[in-house]
C-alpha cells in the first residue's frame, strides 16, 4: 500500500496563516510605511508605533510569503505589493483585504452555521445603521471587486437602442457604472436601501455619471418601483437570497421591463455539480454564512429559472479568465 502524502491537508490547515499575516500588516500600514523607501526593521517601527522585536519577526515573515524584499537590514515592499496594497495606486485592494478580515469571524462559526442553517452576519439594512465605518468599507471593496472581475462585461451586453435600466440592489452602481461608460445613451436607476445614497452618489459623481445616473432608495425584496424600463440589471444579487426569493425577483423585474425588456444577471460561474469551480463552490458558503437561506446558484438552473418566469432567449457567457464571473442575459417576451 502507497503511503499517502499529508503535505496537500497540512497545506490547507496553515493556509490561514498567511492570510492572518497579509491582513495584520495591512491593517497596521507596512505598505504605506514602505511606499517611498527601504526602511529597516527599527525605522519600520518606530512610524507605525509598534514594538521593535515584533516588527522585525512580522516582516521576515511578509519577505517569507513574498509581500516584501529584503536587502542587508532594509525591507521594500515586492512588486505585488507595490501594484495592489499601497494607497493611492490604481490597483489598490486594501479595501478587499479589510472586508476579508471582518469575514474572519463569521468563517470561525462555520460549524454553527451548518447545525442550524443560520447566517452568523447581520442583514445590510443593520450593518448600515450599527457599523456605517464597516459596511461603507464592505461596498467599497465590492466596488473594487467588480472593476476586477467585471471589467469585460460590456462586452457581452448588446445595450444598443436601450436607453433606461435600472440596477436592482446596486450598491454603489458598479457594474452600471461599467455599462454607462460604454452606451453614452444610457440613464440608469440604482435601486439600494436609504443607507447606501450617499456612498453610491459620491462614487457615480467620482465617474463623471451624474447626470445619467440616479439613486433610487428602496428594497428590492418589495416591489420593484417604476414601469417600462428597457434594461434591469441584478448583479451579484441572487446569491444573496433563497431559492423562492431569487424566483420572485425575476418575476418582478420582469413586471418593471417594457415589452421586449432585457434582463442582465452577473454572478459567480458554477457548474450543475455544485463543487466546481473551487472558487465559487467555497464562496456559496460565504453567502451561507452572510444572508440566510442564501448560496451560489448554477447558471443552468438560473437559465431554468429565467425561462419560468417568463423570459425569452436566455443565454450564459463566461466573462474571460480570471474572472469568475458569468453574464446572463433574456428578455422579455
Amino acid at each position: 500500500m502507497t503511503e499517502m502524502d499529508c503535505g496537500p491537508l497540512l497545506g490547507m490547515l496553515y493556509a490561514y496563516q498567511d492570510s492572518a499575516l497579509l491582513m495584520g500588516s495591512h491593517e497596521l500600514g507596512v505598505y504605506d510605511v514602505l511606499a517611498d523607501e527601504p526602511l529597516s526593521s527599527g525605522e519600520v517601527a518606530h512610524r507605525l508605533g509598534s514594538a521593535p522585536r515584533s516588527t522585525m519577526l512580522l516582516l521576515n515573515a511578509c519577505v517569507a510569503i513574498g509581500l516584501l524584499q529584503k536587502s542587508g537590514a532594509k525591507y521594500s515592499n515586492s512588486p505585488l505589493a507595490d501594484a495592489f496594497l499601497v494607497k493611492g495606486k490604481p490597483g489598490y485592494l486594501g479595501r478587499v483585504v479589510t472586508k476579508e478580515q471582518e469575514f474572519y469571524g463569521p468563517w470561525r462559526k462555520l460549524p454553527s452555521a451548518v447545525r442550524a442553517d443560520e447566517a452568523q452576519l447581520p442583514p445590510m439594512h443593520q450593518r448600515l445603521q450599527e457599523q456605517p465605518a464597516t459596511a461603507r468599507n464592505f461596498l467599497l471593496a465590492l466596488h473594487d471587486l467588480a472593476l476586477l472581475n467585471g471589467s469585460a462585461l460590456p462586452e457581452y451586453v448588446d445595450l444598443a437602442g436601450r436607453r433606461r435600466l435600472l440596477d436592482v440592489g446596486g450598491g454603489v452602481g458598479s457594474y452600471s457604472i461599467l455599462l454607462a461608460q460604454r452606451n453614452p445613451q444610457l440613464e440608469v436607476v440604482v435601486l439600494d436601501l436609504p443607507g447606501v445614497r450617499e456612498l453610491a452618489e459620491q462614487t457615480i459623481a467620482s465617474y463623471g455619471l451624474s447626470e445619467r445616473m440616479s439613486f433610487q432608495e428602496g428594497d428590492f425584496n418589495a416591489s420593484c418601483r417604476g414601469k417600462e424600463y428597457d434594461a434591469v440589471l441584478l448583479a451579484n444579487i441572487l446569491h444573496d437570497n433563497t431559492e423562492d426569493a431569487c424566483r420572485e425577483l425575476l418575476r418582478k423585474s420582469r413586471e418593471a421591463l417594457a415589452e421586449g425588456g432585457q434582463i442582465i444577471i452577473t454572478e459567480f460561474y458554477l457548474d450543475e455539480d455544485g463543487v466546481s469551480p473551487p472558487v465559487s463552490a467555497i464562496f456559496s458558503v460565504l453567502m451561507m454564512l452572510e444572508n440566510r437561506g442564501a448560496a451560489e446558484y448554477p447558471a443552468n438552473t438560473i437559465l431554468e429559472w429565467l425561462a419560468e418566469a417568463g423570459f425569452k432567449d436566455a443565454v450564459a457567457h463566461k466573462l474571460p479568465q480570471p474572472s469568475p464571473m458569468v453574464v446572463l442575459a433574456a428578455r422579455k417576451g
